[in-house]
């Protein structure tokens, strides 16, 4: 078992943080249009080849401009992670048989937002919210698009699982990922039940039609937006959790994975970050 840990350990040891996170995501957006080919996702292929380049293309041109404003070197691999977020986050737009502009439009507003929340909401050269919630909740303040999380369904378990796995035990976020999703999985359950679901099928619904998984593994455990303790990390992860499953409608705005997620970073940022650290190479042996 120790030889197994650490020979996974060293081959993650190849990849950086963000270059794993973006090949998971480059992964689970080609095994999405694998489904849609085979029929198990109902949006054409058309559309979501459009949708993933407008993603990728207006993040990766938007965070170049942003960079050159504050005047920082650009971070491409976080953009087209945010990129490939949005990709799952916002349905594939409408192209026929006619383009649905405003949806378009939505999705654009949404990438754009994403990447300047990264230099404009920031603190000390640490943005304070998860980048593509930000953009993806102002973009529904709107009224041009709103956020789905189309990623949660069944057909696409096979690879979110392993993906997000294999992700918080890079990240090593595991115990931080399953203090969540116990807590929000009890609560949707719960919710359930009392509709007059069954068990199996309220059990069932919020791993397979919610988007518990991919909302821990690859935004919720994103190590810039969290607090500095472990302790701390576990309490945001069961607020979050109750914010992300209890049901409310406060002046008009209801529950979405997005607002429980900003809300989290605004809490985590009022608990106070680590500042950044600077290495000096010093130099190197077997």
């Amino acid at each position: 078992m120790i030889a197994i840990k650490a020979r996974v350990d060293a081959w993650l040891g190849h990849f950086t943080m963000y270059r794993l996170i973006l090949w998971v995501l480059a992964v689970l957006a080609a095994y999405s249009m694998v489904l849609n080919a085979l029929g198990w996702l109902s949006f054409g292929l058309p559309e979501m080849v459009v949708h993933l380049v407008l993603c990728l293309g207006l993040t990766y041109a938007s965070n170049r401009l942003m960079a050159m404003l504050f005047k920082v070197q650009p971070h491409s691999e976080s953009s087209l992670i945010t990129g490939l977020l949005l990709y799952f986050l916002f349905w594939p737009t409408e192209l026929i048989p006619s383009v649905q502009v405003l949806d378009l439009a939505g999705v654009a507003v949404a990438c754009v937002l994403a990447s300047a929340s990264k230099y404009v909401l920031a603190f000390r050269g640490r943005h304070i919210f998860n980048p593509a919630a930000a953009g993806a909740f102002i973009a529904g303040l709107t009224g041009l698009n709103i956020a789905t999380w189309w990623a949660a369904t069944p057909a696409m378990l096979w690879l979110l699982v392993p993906g997000v796995l294999l992700v918080l035990y890079r990240t090593l976020k595991v115990l931080m990922a399953c203090t969540f999703f116990v807590v929000a999985l009890s609560v949707v359950c719960a919710v359930l039940l009392r509709g007059g679901m069954s068990f199996g099928p309220a059990l069932w619904q919020p791993i397979a039609q919610q988007p518990l998984l991919f909302f821990v593994g690859f935004m919720l455990t994103e190590p810039l937006t969290l607090p500095p303790r472990r302790w701390q990390q576990m309490v945001l992860a069961a607020v979050v959790a109750l914010l992300f499953a209890v049901p409310y409608n406060v002046a008009g705005v209801a529950n979405s994975p997005e607002l429980a997620l900003l809300i989290g970073n605004l809490l985590a940022f009022l608990v106070g970050q680590r500042g950044g650290i600077m290495l000096t190479f010093k130099g190197s042996r077997p």
